[in-house]
């Protein structure tokens, strides 16, 4: 009796994986920003927290919200003739500076979005104005005001 009973518990540890779905991967475009999950564009690779199309590249990164005024400082010093413009990521209004990096329009944005320290890349090859000149994938999360 006792052999019969760890057989079937045996049985059902080993078949039960195969049956339950708490824990599934992500789709090979789908990304996490700030809390949303989004899938990248078709065309485009994502690479952690990088999306990579033929006209643009966004990045993001998370750092602790106590090292984000050294990171922007850091930053900032790092760009030519940095211009300001008001942003909103995810709702958050926050700062954003646009430079040009080689032939890319630049959009760099420090600051904390849904309780996270996050720091901002966009590499553009037009030039950045308003939202609609940003990747559609992109104007999900931010807008500029």
């Amino acid at each position: 009796m006792h052999k019969i009973q760890t057989y079937i518990i045996l049985r059902i540890l080993i078949i039960l994986p195969f049956f339950t779905y708490g824990q599934t991967t992500l789709e090979e475009n789908s990304s996490e920003f700030c809390g949303q999950y989004f899938t990248a564009p078709n065309e485009c690779k994502t690479m952690g927290n990088m999306i990579q199309c033929k006209d643009y590249v966004f990045t993001w990164s998370y750092e602790p919200i106590i090292d984000l005024p050294r990171h922007q400082k850091e930053l900032i010093a790092q760009i030519k003739n940095p211009k300001e413009i008001k942003v909103s990521v995810l709702k958050t209004d926050l700062i954003g500076y646009l430079s040009k990096v080689d032939s890319y329009d630049s959009l760099l944005i420090v600051g904390s979005v849904n309780g996270k320290g996050v720091i901002i890349n966009l590499y553009l090859d037009k030039t950045i104005k308003a939202t609609n000149d940003l990747p559609e994938c992109v104007r999900q999360f931010i807008t500029i005001k």
